[in-house]
């Protein structure tokens, strides 16, 4: 029988002190390496979960989003829609036209009726003879029709320069109104000075001729177009009208948004409101780009609002009430950055 005495040890994993093992080392290693992998997949929720809330006790966040400035366009007086010079989405710069529109102000076309009815008045009293009695009478009637439209004008001189200081009329409009004004009171002058009959017998012509001078200038003034400009530059967000379209005055027609001007809204719970110092630099996240920027606190907060739907990567009630707070950005956003709405994460 032969001995041998060489320590060189067997490399056959099966083996163990030179006995067969089938179940030995080696084939044990690939099950346990299986089994902690489940382990690992099992509790990985559970380790997510912890910190999670780690996260949350060490660093307190708040649910934000982008704002931009807007500017909304509004129709000075009635009017329709003639022209709309831009689509959404579009860039502008301060004093582009965004819209041209066409005056309808009603008070023009009611005067419009009363001197058309006024000159077929004088049409007949100049084509026929009258009685002294009712000659005068129309002489009356022509001194109470001057006073109301002396009336008349001297309110559209004065909306007309309101619409001049707001940059909605022109210099020569307001001129064309204070003509009218003073012719008016120039006639009722003369209709003073001169006796009740000569005023009967000379005035019925002068009269239509006012009368005819002072509809076409009303229809001129009925048919003047407006150009409504941009106050700042920025993005076209919204066109509330279409062309050919008749609105209100007041009535808003077109919003643009202002990019130079960036705000972050957020919406702090009342348990963090501690950690909200005016002046502080906190973390911005955006959530689109995963981008982080820096920001201060703008304004002191002054009110608490539901907290709005879809700004949040967490759960909120819908009856969720945050106290609102403004951010001033540091740093300058990136051109993909710039939606108004766009959700981020506050890092207090």
């Amino acid at each position: 029988m032969k001995v041998s005495f060489s320590t060189t040890k067997a490399k056959d994993s099966t083996l163990e002190n030179h006995i067969k093992v089938p179940y030995g080392a080696g084939k044990r290693n690939f099950p346990r390496i299986k089994w902690m992998g489940i382990l690992i997949l099992i509790f990985l929720p559970f380790l997510y979960l912890i910190g999670q809330i780690l996260w949350a006790n060490i660093f307190t966040t708040s649910p934000g989003m982008i704002y931009l400035d807007r500017q909304v366009i509004n129709s000075p007086e009635d009017g329709i829609v003639e022209e709309i010079k831009f689509n959404h989405g579009d860039a502008v710069n301060a004093g582009d036209v965004l819209i041209k529109i066409k005056r309808r102000l009603p008070e023009n076309y009611k005067q419009i009726a009363l001197l058309e009815a006024e000159r077929e008045t004088l049409t007949n009293q100049n084509a026929g003879s009258s009685s002294g009695s009712s000659r005068r009478k129309a002489g009356g009637e022509n001194v109470q029709l001057l006073q109301e439209n002396l009336s008349y004008y001297q309110q559209l001189r004065d909306h007309t320069a309101q619409l001049l200081e707001r940059g909605a009329a022109t210099q020569a409009e307001l001129n064309e109104a204070e003509t009218k004004v003073r012719e008016i009171k120039a006639a009722l002058a003369g209709m003073n000075e001169v006796s009740s009959t000569q005023i009967i017998e000379n005035q019925g012509q002068l009269r239509l001729a006012q009368v005819e001078n002072s509809l076409a200038s009303l229809r001129n003034l009925a048919e003047i177009s407006l150009e409504l400009k941009a106050n700042k530059g920025g993005t076209v967000d919204q066109i509330l009208v279409s062309t050919g379209q008749s609105f209100a005055a007041g009535e808003p027609l077109v919003t643009v948004l202002n990019s130079e001007k960036v705000r972050i809204v957020t919406y702090v719970e009342p348990d963090d409101f501690g950690k909200v110092q005016y002046g502080n630099e906190i973390m911005v996240k955006i959530l689109s780009s995963k981008r982080k920027v820096k920001a201060v606190v703008e304004k002191v907060p002054i009110q608490a609002e539901l907290v709005p739907k879809g700004i949040s990567e967490s759960l909120y009630p819908t009856s969720m009430r945050g106290i609102q707070v403004i951010l001033k950005i540091n740093e300058p956003l990136h051109s993909d950055e710039f939606i108004d709405g766009l959700p981020v994460t506050v890092i207090w």
